[in-house]
């Protein structure tokens, strides 16, 4: 079995590449630290994972809990492949050092803080992303500097396998219905977050008549770790329905809405061209009714604004 998972386009990808999509290296970095501290506390790192089946289910808990951002992965399949990677290569490399009698098992977890993470090879230009970082000494520093990762709340939507959409609302208690929601305040310590980059200034990007620049959901994309791409402005118009449609970005782009012009254009279709075209998306299980009528609502309303 190979490391990672294909997403819907075909394209494996690991646990790291799948994380660095949503959080910054540095971010990143204290995840996977506080991912292996906490395997330590809860697995005896000389077994595999089938040799400790009840201290493998505890663990996973106890990370699920103290690391939300991977609820959002399918069995959280990245947490589950780092785990039984770093304890394969643990192992392995005690074995190694056993038989050449020039490490004692003592100064082995110490050597093994240093190597690689598995799967590096086969993603080259990542970063490094389970070196623990120098200021973060146990895993409760750790747990708690995620705790307080973002100000507000990060919604993760799965699409296909692992392909996802990320958005960050900065709203203290702006909860959306029916969307899966990791809730935290942002009280981390200044050295621990470095400087918002420049496009961070709403007032510096593109002006949208449908994500007015002082909008949460322009905020969002302020922040985004991705760079800004035209089908942002789709998906921040999908995540501003009530209930919030995120997950509907693939079926739009695939329909040819990929940008905001595209939009617009459907936008100033009149009703009766929107509800034929909407139901034919129900007819074809692309959405429910329930989710037409909350696309439909949303077209109405920057229909409304352009007059």
């Amino acid at each position: 079995m190979g490391i990672g998972r294909r997403t819907s386009d075909g394209v494996r990808r690991t646990c790291h590449q799948v994380i660095n999509q949503v959080l910054r290296p540095e971010y990143a970095k204290k995840l996977w630290a506080g991912v292996f501290s906490l395997a330590e506390q809860h697995l005896d790192m000389h077994q595999s994972v089938k040799e400790q089946p009840k201290e493998w289910d505890r663990f996973i808990g106890a990370a699920t809990k103290k690391f939300p951002i991977f609820r959002a992965f399918e069995d959280v399949w990245p947490l589950r492949e780092y785990t039984t990677q770093r304890l394969r290569k643990y192992r392995s490399r005690m074995m190694k050092a056993t038989e050449q009698g020039n490490i004692t098992e003592r100064d082995l977890p110490k050597q093994y803080q240093d190597a690689p993470p598995p799967g590096e090879e086969m993603a080259a230009d990542l970063h490094r992303a389970t070196e623990p970082p120098s200021n973060m000494t146990t895993g409760t520093e750790i747990g708690n500097t995620f705790k307080t990762l973002f100000n507000g709340n990060v919604r993760l939507q799965p699409y296909g396998a692992c392909e996802m959409y990320a958005e960050m609302l900065i709203e203290h208690g702006h909860q959306a219905p029916h969307s899966p929601v990791f809730s935290a305040s942002w009280r981390a310590s200044s050295h621990e977050l470095p400087p918002r980059a420049a496009t961070a200034d709403p007032s510096a990007l593109p002006t949208s008549d449908i994500v007015s620049p002082t909008s949460e959901l322009t905020k969002a994309l302020a922040i985004s770790p991705a760079p800004l791409d035209p089908r942002q402005h789709v998906g921040a118009f999908l995540a501003s329905l009530c209930p919030p449609l995120p997950h509907m970005l693939p079926i739009f782009t695939r329909a040819g809405i990929c940008n905001e012009r595209c939009l617009q254009a459907m936008a100033a279709w009149s009703p009766a061209r929107i509800d034929d075209f909407l139901r034919k998306m129900v007819d074809r299980r692309d959405l429910s009714a329930l989710e037409a009528e909350a696309i439909a609502c949303g077209l109405r309303e920057i229909s409304q604004r352009a007059v």
